[in-house]
């Protein structure tokens, strides 16, 4: 770009034929020894830098950046404008329900337990006091019966504790309580298979599912359904919240 190029330049881009020779001329001196085209003076310019030669804009970009500028403004008064949509919580009913379904079932587990377990303490007991000779095995297997009827109860008062986590309206407490009640079915049902196994070496005939534990395993099954199904319709969905003009 020579002198009369960038001289031509300024004028364009708004500058008076003063201010125009003068930025002309210090970068190019030799520009004030010939004489200065007349041009009309534009109306009002507005203050602008001094660009220096070969950083002139591209041409486009102004009206660009007043597109962007312009665009980013109306959406930021659009958002401005809209108004979130309140979202319903979920009844608290079925957390209620849960909390005491699972301490009725915790309560009638760890009752029964624990007069299974004095039975079978007593039953010990008593052949050991009139001199019945118990095998090795069948000492072991009672013993081992009684053990885990008392687990049974220890996870009985776990189930009574996640229960009572419903009423906090806890994250975690649906799933405290279905893992509390599956925890509880599993030994349930390890220990009427020990009950059915017991059964067998006295001779006796019985079914395995009609042993206590076996029993219980059922009830707390389905109760592990109901609870299961409790939580899903009382879930927090916590949906985006939505938002309309």
């Amino acid at each position: 770009m020579d002198a009369q190029e960038y001289y031509e330049s300024l004028l364009a881009q708004g500058y008076t034929p003063e201010d125009s020779t003068k930025y002309t001329q210090e970068h190019y001196p030799d520009f004030g020894k010939q004489s200065t085209p007349a041009v009309p003076e534009p109306v009002a310019p507005a203050p602008m830098s001094i660009p220096a030669p070969g950083e002139m804009p591209a041409p486009g970009v102004a009206m660009q950046d007043s597109v962007i500028s312009g665009d980013i403004h109306q959406n930021i008064t659009t958002i401005n404008n809209m108004s979130p949509v309140a979202v319903s919580k979920p009844s608290p009913m079925w957390r209620i329900l849960n909390g005491i379904s699972g301490i009725i079932l915790a309560l009638v587990v760890l009752f029964l337990a624990s007069s299974v377990k004095s039975d079978y303490d007593q039953a010990a007991a008593f052949l050991d006091a009139f001199g019945f000779d118990l095998t090795d095995d069948l000492e072991s297997t009672l013993s081992t019966i009684s053990l885990m009827w008392l687990i049974v109860m220890i996870a009985a008062v776990g189930l009574i504790g996640a229960s009572i986590s419903q009423f906090l309206n806890k994250p975690w407490a649906a799933k405290a309580l279905l893992a509390a009640n599956g925890a509880l079915l599993i030994l349930l049902f390890i220990t009427g298979y020990l009950e059915y196994s017991f059964v067998l070496e006295l001779d006796e005939d019985i079914s395995l599912f009609e042993t206590n534990g076996l029993f219980l395993s059922y009830c707390t099954g389905i109760c592990f359904v109901t609870f299961a199904l409790f939580a899903f319709l009382g879930r927090s969905k916590n949906p985006p919240v939505q938002l309309q003009n």
